[in-house]
């Protein structure tokens, strides 16, 4: 049997992002080849970016849950608010989902921040990609 690798290797790594000066002395080929490996890298970065939405709307739900069993895990005497009781089943939920929620919204921000910095320096690679691609078929 075969072992499937499940490491999903970042999206950098499998295109890495070249400066303008190396770009200048490729061949109109490899240019080309370069850019549509951006592009697909642009399509992974905004997927990545999605999913790491998808975290901020999931932590931001569990922090909202979490504020509700806080409030649930007040105690009352004589109708009178009498404190919080931590020993209840309420407070541990609350502070359980208080955990996961700001795991999943620190998560998520990191994610969407790295791939939409990612996302911008592959759209500034295609731009001087076609710049470069202009300047190749004027002098022909």
């Amino acid at each position: 049997m075969e072992e499937v690798k499940t490491q999903k290797l970042s999206v950098i790594q499998e295109n890495p992002i070249i400066s303008e000066e190396e770009l200048g002395s490729l061949p109109y080929d490899e240019l080309t080849n370069k850019s549509r490996k951006d592009h697909q890298s642009i399509v992974k970065t905004l997927d990545n970016q999605d999913n790491g939405l998808c975290l901020v709307v999931l932590g931001g739900i569990c922090l909202a849950v979490s504020v509700l069993f806080f409030i649930l895990s007040f105690t009352r005497k004589m109708n009178k608010p009498a404190g919080i009781d931590v020993l209840s089943l309420q407070f541990w939920i609350c502070i359980a989902c208080a955990v996961g929620g700001v795991t999943l919204l620190t998560l998520g921000l990191v994610q969407v921040l790295t791939n939409l910095k990612y996302r911008i320096a592959y759209k500034k690679e295609i731009s001087a990609i076609a710049k470069l691609k202009d300047n190749m078929a004027d002098k022909k």
